[in-house]
């Protein structure tokens, strides 16, 4: 199972790390990190670079129109034949649960928000979701 980590960067910050995407990737990686006494410094820096989630309209949207099980408040597990995903959507991030390294529920994250960064910390990879789809979509066309 991979868990990943998508983030709403501003998109100044995204124009900004670009081209160094890894620097952007480790500040999260830090604040994720970050021990409880150091919260307050870690939430100032991530408002700084990253936007809140709407938990509301995209738990409605997957409750409404993504064949989906809820497990508990904003946690839904996606029922798929292809791949086994359980998602949870927080203010700060929305965390993924999957066996896919590209599940199918990206496509309405990216849809949502054009400058989603996905990380996964355990394995210290990371991706723009936009660039990533597209490539994926240019490859199977």
């Amino acid at each position: 199972m991979h868990t990943y980590f998508l983030f709403i960067v501003k998109k100044e910050y995204k124009r900004l790390y670009l081209k160094k995407t890894y620097i952007l990737f480790e500040i999260l990686k830090n604040l994720y990190e970050l021990e409880q006494n150091n919260h307050i410094y870690g939430v100032s820096v991530y408002h700084q670079i990253c936007m809140p989630i709407s938990k509301k309209l995209l738990s409605n949207y997957i409750s409404e129109r993504v064949p989906s099980i809820k497990l508990e408040k904003d946690t839904y597990k996606i029922l798929s034949f292809f791949e086994n995903t359980i998602v949870k959507i927080n203010y700060s991030n929305i965390i993924i649960k999957t066996n896919r390294i590209l599940p199918s529920i990206y496509k309405i994250f990216h849809v949502y928000h054009e400058n989603i960064l996905v990380c996964d910390f355990f394995n210290n990879k990371f991706f723009w979701l936009d660039k990533t789809l597209k490539n994926v979509n240019t490859k199977t066309n």
